[in-house]
């Protein structure tokens, strides 16, 4: 029996889930901060994000990084992306691609609107057409932060 002070209910669900699809998620079972992504996110837009955590106060190491796809073609379904995100029970959530905000919206039955910022699941969202894209020139940067910013 576990009868710790510094216990959570949650964090077995959490540990469970992030087991059972480790190869699409990374994080802890405390992870307030999701990032959801149809392929791993390249060095810089990762970077750019943790900064972007770190800088709203989530912290660079609450960061829960799922991306839908693996490096072998393998796919989670709506339904284990689903399962996943309420499992580890983030408090924000930003979608780095259309793609990925698709199988959101599939997975939770609720919209899920790019290049925007709005509630879903009673939750802070922002969602993007493309996070990397966005990264290429300074203008695009600065919308991207803007949009970042409400999550604060």
């Amino acid at each position: 029996m576990n009868t710790g002070r510094n216990s959570n209910i949650f964090a077995f669900d959490a540990a469970r889930a992030l087991e059972a699809h480790a190869a699409f998620a990374e994080g802890t079972t405390n992870s307030t901060f999701a990032v959801v992504s149809t392929q791993a996110l390249e060095k810089d837009a990762r970077t750019a994000l943790a900064s972007s955590a770190e800088r709203l106060g989530y912290g660079k190491h609450g960061i829960l990084w799922v991306h839908t796809t693996d490096d072998e073609s393998h796919a989670l379904d709506a339904h284990e992306l689903k399962t996943l995100l309420m499992a580890c029970d983030p408090l924000v959530f930003v979608v780095t691609d259309a793609e990925a905000a698709h199988m959101l919206e599939q997975a939770f039955e609720e919209p899920c609107p790019p290049n925007a910022a709005s509630r879903f699941m009673g939750r802070c969202l922002v969602a993007f057409s493309s996070f990397s894209a966005m990264l290429q020139t300074d203008e695009q940067k600065q919308r991207a932060w803007a949009l970042l910013k409400r999550l604060a």
